[in-house]
């Protein structure tokens, strides 16, 4: 994972791809407002399927500017969560 990056301090970088793997939409949240629920993107299974979201990638940064983790979710035609694996910073997988 890539170390310290301060102009990325509390920060979630996502992008959003249809089904033929083409960014359709990017973001940089906060990572309070990342997980407090309020970004449609994240949040919102009828927001994906209105926009043919498939699959959405992420890194999250802590507030030293740490990559936190990155992950890589997958949604089905109605937005629904498929799948998902996130690469922690101790470097350990987590796959559902």
């Amino acid at each position: 994972m890539v170390a310290k990056q301060a102009n990325h301090r509390s920060k979630v970088f996502v992008a959003a791809y249809d089904e033929r793997d083409s960014v359709i939409e990017e973001q940089v949240l906060a990572y309070d407002e990342y997980y407090s629920a309020s970004s449609p993107l994240i949040d919102s299974s009828r927001y994906r399927a209105q926009r043919g979201i498939r699959r959405i990638t992420g890194r999250i940064y802590n507030s030293a500017g740490e990559l936190q983790a990155e992950f890589k979710n997958t949604y089905d035609d109605q937005g629904k969560y498929v799948r998902g694996t996130t690469v922690h910073q101790d470097g350990t997988v987590t796959k559902d």
